[in-house]
């Protein structure tokens, strides 16, 4: 069984998908509440800045969950590699 490693980064992950959408969200209220003063025009801005700044840090907090996971393959996959050769080794002494 393998034990899940890097509980910081998870948090991190965690956290980074929150302030994507908390950040879009004011971006967006921002651009609501500016429409008084700059139209339509300021909040279609608001609206592409807000999807701007979701895609960034969603993007980081997808890779930080794309280089735990290569991780977490990397040592299932030496796991079972130590596995198989320790059976093989075993069966070859047998013999």
């Amino acid at each position: 069984m393998l034990v899940e490693r890097y509980p910081a980064l998870r948090i991190i992950i965690t956290f980074a998908d929150i302030m994507a959408y908390g950040l879009s969200a004011l971006i967006v209220i921002a651009g609501i509440l500016s429409l008084p003063q700059g139209g339509a025009l300021a909040l279609l801005g608001s609206l592409i800045v807000a999807f701007f700044v979701y895609l960034g840090v969603k993007v980081y907090s997808e890779l930080v969950q794309v280089l735990i996971n290569i991780e977490k393959n990397t040592r299932l996959y030496q796991d079972i590699l130590t596995r198989d050769r320790s059976s093989k080794e075993a069966s070859q002494s047998g013999n």
